[in-house]
């Protein structure tokens, strides 16, 4: 199999080897985590881990200007994923390559908050993404109108004859 796993010898008759994959989570100073509660991701490959629809707000009387996280493996310190550079070298970025558990995992990755995400994270290169949940890569406005506008109450969405509307 691929990924990361715990291993653990369980000396019994019979002896026993356990694999069990890693859990891969993000903690920060968002709502829920507060710098010590994970938020954990999901994987299918033990590779590639993901969250959809994450809408994190900054957790309560904080004063902080943006989102302060880290991905780290089994919810402890030891193995860390941040930004690259050393500890405290903190970049604002929704998209980079983190640095693992090198001078404390590198700085904290910062985002901008209230935009809701969906998060990749590749466990074996420390690629992080971070996309707007809610966007569209593209929208071709030409294919369809509305009317009437203003309105107080209703829209008529029409699209062009032969065309789709796609987003």
């Amino acid at each position: 199999p691929t990924g990361a796993f715990n291993t653990y010898f369980v000396l019994g008759s019979p002896v026993e080897y356990i694999f069990e994959p890693v859990v891969v989570s993000m903690i920060g100073n968002f709502a829920g985590s507060g710098w010590s509660t994970d938020l954990d991701l999901e994987t299918t490959d033990n590779v590639h881990y993901t969250m959809s629809n994450w809408a994190p707000v900054i957790n309560g009387t904080w004063t902080d200007t943006e989102l302060h996280l880290k991905f780290r493996d089994n919810h402890d310190w030891t193995s860390q994923f941040g930004c690259n550079g050393a500890n405290g070298a903190n970049a604002l970025a929704l998209t980079g390559t983190a640095q693992n558990g090198v001078n404390g995992g590198g700085g904290d990755i910062f985002i901008p908050w209230g935009i809701t995400y969906n998060v990749d994270f590749n466990r074996s290169t420390g690629e992080w993404i971070f996309t707007n949940a809610l966007g569209t890569s593209s929208f071709a406005l030409s294919k369809f109108s509305v009317h009437p506008n203003p309105t107080n109450n209703v829209w008529n969405i029409k699209k062009k004859e032969g065309k789709q509307i796609t987003s």
